[in-house]
């Protein structure tokens, strides 16, 4: 029976999940095809969507106690795809928000001011994501925008994630969230994938 906040997540999100994991760009991401212009490009993407929302749980960590008591620097991203970038000649400074990261961006200001504990669900996703995209470390050295066995955004913890991702998981069980945050938990962590899915399609209509 299905009873903590993780279970509840995975269990719920399920579809979403399935639906952006299934996505022509994600396909060829994972494949490899990618041209090299298009792969960073995502990364930019991906910047972007990780600098606004780590900026916003920080904002959190100040003011709301079960936030603070969940989220961890080591698992902010935006400093691993900034190092990315910087690979490929990229400046962070210079990065065009596409449609729909543009969107997604402005969904976590309304969070954070209207149900801050949705954007732990859409930590849940981006933090989570990092079990599938450790095989995806290989493109950065196929690109050339790093050296082999370096930290990267697709494995930046190397053996330590499974402990990061058991702690995050422990740390969110053990919240005493009401219902209605339960709730806005799982709505967040849905469009997040939903909004990941839209910045994908944005990504491939560019090809």
């Amino acid at each position: 029976m299905v009873e903590n906040i993780m279970d509840l997540l995975k269990e719920q999100t399920r579809p979403q999940h399935n639906q952006t994991e299934g996505n022509e760009f994600q396909k060829s991401l994972f494949g490899g095809s990618l041209p090299k212009e298009q792969f960073v490009q995502y990364l930019g993407q991906m910047y972007l969507i990780h600098k606004a929302l780590e900026d916003a749980l920080s904002e959190l960590r100040l003011s709301n106690p079960i936030v603070a008591s969940i989220i961890e620097d080591h698992q902010y991203q935006q400093a691993y795809l900034q190092n990315d970038l910087a690979g490929a000649q990229v400046s962070i400074d210079q990065l065009p928000p596409l449609p729909a990261t543009k969107t997604l961006t402005q969904y976590f200001e309304l969070l954070k001011r209207d149900s801050p504990i949705a954007l732990l669900g859409c930590e849940y996703v981006l933090f989570g994501s990092k079990h599938g995209a450790k095989l995806m470390s290989k493109q950065i050295e196929k690109y050339g925008l790093g050296e082999k066995g370096s930290p990267n955004y697709f494995d930046p913890y190397g053996d330590k994630f499974s402990g990061y991702w058991q702690d995050f998981k422990a740390k969110m069980n053990a919240a005493q969230f009401s219902k209605s945050e339960q709730e806005d938990a799982i709505n967040g962590a849905k469009e997040m994938f939903n909004g990941l899915s839209k910045v994908f399609d944005d990504l491939m209509a560019l090809a």
